[in-house]
């Protein structure tokens, strides 16, 4: 659940909000893997992803820069458009989307009950199941410019305005709203520019909790060293009870050179864990400038590390044992360049990390193996370039959400949103032939081979439990959209069937390709598919067996 904010013109001056919330892991409901196994050749192990949907308002208008934050939680998305007008100049707004099928439909648009112009409502997003919180950060409050966030809650599928959040003596132009995250019942709100004594833009943090339908203000927290302008509070993140705060203009190694704080909730008082800094730090890398945090891995973005070329941005990883926290790895663009915007937005959940690289329009996907991070995945716009693209990310679960902030589908500068689903591949596949003896038959529009398949326990032994597949709604995928196929359960399949939801189809060029449809995986491991011929005297098949695996983070 992730979501952020940028307010600005210039690249690194831009004031980006994130909102991060983690749900439980190991439910994913409707999980499409769409596996392309002649691909592969050999035992090889990849993230695969699947552009599924590019989000667009309904009502989207030139400049709303909607997309610019998004958050995900399970099938459900979150974006801010900060400079929507439909209430007034600048008042903002946030769009609701969820998967419908193997697409993405806008649920309800967002806005304050009292929203007025110039509130930028959306800067900051963040949701978790049934529940939005969406930052104002330019909200008068009682006459005063300190900032607000909004809570919003779902039923069936409406949405609606459940509380106001505000400081208690909050400072006025301190962006109280700018970054948001919640997790189950607590929210974290940064005021990166709150005035702490006579420590101007030394920044804060607040935890809100709910009791029942009201939210109250649980704490305040600041930086146990905090200075004039470190700006605490430019990345927010909480997993349940830790939360990430981040402190880019902090001097520890250097002007700017960046910091990370840790907090911790015991018995509901929040007390400060560790401090953390880039262990090669120097001046204006703007370590800190995103956190995102999982359990007990913490990843922090530093937008402006020089390591391979100057200023060309790098991700620092970090682990938790006990209550120490030791650096674990650092990850860089494939291509660095200088000013492109590397770790300026950063998100991670379980093994999978996302960083946007959004001056060169890409979002790059890691993936941990023991405790190294490899790059598994590049994705970029499928319709052009020059979108701020990667402005924001989001993982939860298989998907991933990049926002495009100057998208001009509906407009210059519109705005726009991109869904990607991540299917974790093992395959040992060698591939097939085509043409086949006889040829492939007809169904349902695609040509197609009697295949059955087999699903394996993760101790590689078959298994009839048929409660992990979606029948009786088989999605046949072809290069114009998709249709259903009747779905049968037999050992003597007839051409083109498949078992229990699934189905293997050729797409052409010799490619044959196998859509496995899931329901809810309530725990975490591979999982195994053994295709075998069904009918071995009218067709003849290069490689008889294929095991096919996904993994379920």
């Amino acid at each position: 659940m992730i979501g952020r904010k940028l307010i600005g013109q210039n690249l690194f001056d831009l004031r980006q909000d994130k909102s991060i919330s983690i749900i439980n892991f190991g439910l994913f409901q409707n999980f499409l893997a769409v596996l392309a196994l002649t691909v592969y050749s050999g035992n090889v192990s990849a993230i695969d992803p699947v552009e599924m949907a590019k989000l667009l308002p309904s009502d989207g208008i030139p400049g709303a820069g909607a997309g610019r934050p998004i958050s995900i939680s399970g099938e459900t998305a979150v974006i801010g458009a900060v400079w929507d007008d439909e209430i007034g100049y600048q008042a903002g707004a946030a769009y609701v989307f969820v998967r419908s099928s193997q697409t993405w439909i806008e649920q309800r648009k967002l806005t304050a009950i009292d929203g007025t112009p110039g509130d930028f409502f959306g800067g900051g997003v963040s949701i978790h199941g049934d529940y939005i919180v969406v930052g104002s950060p330019r909200k008068f409050v009682d006459g005063y410019q300190t900032g607000a966030a909004y809570v919003f809650v779902r039923s069936g599928q409406d949405w609606s305005q459940q509380a106001k959040l505000v400081p208690q003596n909050g400072a006025t132009l301190g962006d109280f709203g700018e970054r948001v995250s919640i997790d189950g019942d607590i929210i974290i709100v940064s005021a990166p520019r709150d005035n702490i004594s006579a420590n101007w833009n030394a920044g804060s943090a607040y935890i809100f909790t709910r009791n029942g339908t009201t939210w109250n203000q649980e704490a305040k927290l600041l930086a146990s060293d905090g200075q004039p302008g470190d700006q605490f509070g430019g990345g927010v993140d909480i997993d349940g009870n830790t939360a990430a705060v981040g402190a880019h203009y902090d001097d520890d190694n250097g002007v700017d050179s960046g910091s990370a704080y840790i907090f911790v909730r015991a018995n509901g008082l929040w007390s400060q864990q560790a401090k953390l800094l880039a262990s090669d730090g120097s001046a204006k890398d703007f370590f800190g400038l995103d956190v995102s945090i999982h359990g007990d891995t913490l990843a922090v973005g530093a937008g402006l590390h020089d390591d391979n070329v100057s200023n060309s941005g790098a991700v620092f990883t970090f682990e938790r044992n006990g209550t120490m926290w030791t650096q674990q790895g650092e990850v860089y663009s494939d291509d660095p360049q200088g000013w492109v915007g590397f770790g300026r937005n950063v998100s991670v959940q379980n093994d999978t990390l996302a960083v946007g690289e959004l001056g060169v329009d890409k979002v790059h996907i890691f993936n941990r193996t023991g405790s190294s991070w490899n790059r598994t995945a590049t994705v970029v716009p499928s319709d052009g370039k020059n979108k701020y693209y990667g402005a924001s990310v989001s993982v939860d679960g298989n998907y991933v959400g990049v926002s495009a902030q100057r998208d001009d589908d509906n407009g210059n500068d519109a705005g726009a949103a991109y869904i990607y689903s991540l299917v974790h591949l093992v395959s040992t596949c060698s591939g097939f032939e085509s043409p086949m003896d006889g040829g492939p038959v007809a169904v349902n529009g695609n040509r197609a081979l009697p295949l059955k398949a087999t699903l394996l326990d993760q101790d590689g032994l078959p298994t009839n439990d048929t409660s992990v597949l979606a029948p009786p709604v088989v999605q046949v995928w072809y290069e114009f959209g998709t249709v259903d196929a009747t779905d049968v359960s037999s050992d003597a399949l007839p051409a083109g069937q498949g078992t229990d939801g699934n189905q293997f189809f050729y797409t052409g060029g010799g490619t044959w390709q196998y859509n496995l449809r899931t329901r809810d995986y309530t725990a975490p491991g591979r999982y195994s598919i053994f295709f075998e011929s069904g009918d071995s005297n009218s067709y003849v098949i290069q490689e008889p067996t294929c095991l096919a695996e996904f993994i379920v983070n």
